[in-house]
């Protein structure tokens, strides 16, 4: 609530690549056998993926509300 509007809008891209690798991480680790290291590396990016998504999410909110939108749809 504290960044200046519309600085995190822009990562959606980056989080989307970084979403892509973990699929093809873990599909490479489903077909040749993985490693404890691969696999690690598959959770911890993961979780930074969706931290980051969090905050885009979350930035999209504010900025809508922001613009006077407050309609909660589904």
């Amino acid at each position: 609530m504290v960044a200046r509007p519309r600085e995190y809008l822009y990562l959606g891209g980056m989080l989307s690549s970084g979403a892509s690798i973990i699929f093809w991480l873990h599909f490479e680790s489903a077909i040749f056998g993985g490693s404890p290291s691969l696999f690690m590396f598959d959770v911890y990016f993961g979780l930074l993926v969706l931290v980051g998504y969090m905050l885009v999410d979350t930035e999209e909110i504010i900025e809508k509300a922001h613009l006077g939108d407050n309609t909660w749809t589904m």
